[in-house]
């Protein structure tokens, strides 16, 4: 059995069986969400009639995100790499990518403080950057010109939200997070020193 956990906006904690197939899918929202971790996993795998051993693989998504989302999973993770787990991890803008069907495109997603996380590539490599609110509409005005579909985390505008596609295509997707053996580090959207810093009034 496997386990995908992401934290990167909502809770969202998915149980596939031996061959990606979906059998849980939860997704929580609220703050409170990643405190509770724990408790939500234990009820989602009581649902199937799991216990955290019969997990083999645990595929986290890695961001992008705040330190406050994406220490949810990444500190889970570490705990299960501790217990020898197969641990596996990829970030949100590698979605579209994996899935074998987007070798060109981009990616938004809400980087909070009033910016937005753009994320284009060609094949394998790309380049990120942050943008300001007002900047949002034209921006996506422009890529659409060059690409055929933008991805989003969450819900932008009309773009293509990048869970959509793992949940329709996990079997693809997360067969090539393993075939790649991909162990991504944690992206945040901003250095620890700029995510934290006080606005002077």
């Amino acid at each position: 059995m496997n386990l995908f956990l992401d934290s990167s906006v909502d809770l969202i904690i998915g149980i596939l069986d031996s061959n990606y197939r979906w059998v849980e899918y939860s997704q929580i929202g609220g703050a409170s969400a990643g405190r509770n971790l724990h408790k939500l996993l234990l009820e989602a795998l009581t649902r199937v009639q799991l216990e955290i051993k019969d997990i083999k693989n645990f595929f986290l998504i890695n961001g992008p995100g705040s330190y406050t989302g994406v220490r949810v999973t990444e500190g889970f993770g570490k705990v299960a790499e501790i217990c020898k787990g197969r641990i596996f991890s990829f970030h949100h803008h590698q979605i579209p990518f994996l899935s074998g069907r987007y070798d060109q495109g981009a990616f938004i997603s809400n980087a909070f403080k009033g910016e937005y996380f753009v994320h284009q590539w060609l094949g394998s490599k790309g380049e990120s950057k942050l943008i300001s609110a007002d900047e949002l509409h034209a921006e996506i005005v422009e890529l659409k010109i060059k690409y055929s579909e933008i991805f989003c985390n969450g819900s932008i505008e009309d773009l293509h939200p990048t869970l959509e596609l793992i949940k329709g295509e996990g079997e693809v997707i997360l067969k090539q997070v393993e075939q790649r053996n991909l162990r991504e580090k944690a992206f945040y959207y901003r250095a620890e020193k700029d995510e934290f810093k006080v606005k002077k009034k």
